[in-house]
């Protein structure tokens, strides 16, 4: 549980950043939303696939931000 915490923190962390990008806050809000479901319903497997979606939602975060400021935002 302390492990699903610390990432919903992380993630929620990302999301003031991202607010400069369109549509770019969804993949955080719906790891952080599938922790929620994970933490409700006291599944395992929703739990694995939130963490799989949490850092899907990190690395394209990064990539949307790195790719928008390389870009010279063009």
């Amino acid at each position: 549980m302390r492990v699903a915490a610390g990432l919903c923190i992380l993630l929620a962390l990302t999301v003031p950043p991202l607010e400069i990008l369109p549509f770019a806050t969804t993949a955080p809000m719906a790891a952080i939303a599938a922790f929620g479901l994970a933490l409700l319903v006291r599944d395992g497997l929703l739990m694995i696939i939130a963490t799989v979606l949490a850092v899907a939602a990190v690395g394209l975060g990064i990539g949307l931000f790195g790719s928008k400021i390389a870009g010279g935002g063009q």
